[in-house]
Formats: structure tokens, sequence, C-alpha cells
């Protein structure tokens, strides 16, 4: 099994990463699971994954959180999927319903009381009355 390492200059709730590419392949020695999206992955230490904070393996991404040096040249981090990148194209290509708040009018968005469009944007409201903070994004999907 092998991953591609990258360094992630993006923040975690962006749906499309601005990622540099450090290397190429490089091979796992083992992964253990601890839930279903994160785990512990076992690789070679080398210079090409000391800069490395995002990595691509069975075309999921994940976060790279805290390493472990260990004997033998072997290196353990704990990774936690990013489900944001791992499925934005089809959150990108989701038909949903949008509303709009009473409290904030947002220009970009068609004013009517309801209606279903695609959007491909991140600006996608919640249905109904609620307050939260204005550069809050939230995506709402049924079924």
């Amino acid at each position: 099994m092998t991953c591609n390492l990258y360094r992630n200059n993006s923040a975690p709730n962006t749906l499309d990463k601005n990622l540099t590419a450090l290397g190429g392949s490089v091979t796992v020695r083992n992964y253990e699971a601890v839930n279903d999206l994160s785990g512990y992955l076992y690789m070679s230490n080398s210079s090409n994954n000391t800069g490395a904070n995002y990595l691509k393996l069975n075309n999921k991404y994940y976060f790279i959180g805290p390493r472990e040096y260990l004997t033998n040249g072997l290196m353990r981090m704990f990774i936690e999927e990013d489900v944001l990148q791992t499925f934005k194209d089809q959150i990108k290509a989701l038909p949903v319903v949008v509303g709009r708040n009473k409290v904030w009018k947002a220009t970009e968005m068609y004013d009517a009381q309801l209606h279903s469009l695609q959007r491909t944007a991140a600006y996608v409201k919640k249905l109904g009355t609620f307050s939260y903070d204005m550069s809050s994004k939230i995506l709402v999907t049924v079924g």
C-alpha cells in the first residue's frame, strides 16, 4: 500500500484544499484503524514526510496529526479523514434546497421563500430561523 504526502495550505473547513505535493509515493508498512475516520499509519521515517501535514491513501484524504518516531527508522502518525476533500465532487454536485435567514439577507441567492437549485459555491444555508455567526457555512442535505 502506498500514499502521497502533501503540504496543506488551507483551513480545515475549506472544500477545495490548496495542496503542495511532497515527492512521490511513500510505502505504508501498516495501518491500524481507531474508528471509521481515523487511525495510525506506519511508514519509514524519511526527509520526504517531515514537512507533510496531509496525505492521500486509497482515494481518501487525511489530516496528519501527532507523529511518533520508533526504532528501526519507522514512524507512526495519527491520521484523520478529511471528508470535505474526500467527497468534494459529490458535495459540489448535490441538488439542495436553499432558504434565507430572516436576520441576514444573502445577496448571492435568489430572493424567494424557497427554491431548489444546484449550488457549486460554499454559501448554502439551513432552512428555518436560527441564529449563527454570519461567517458560518452550513450544508444541509436530505435523503
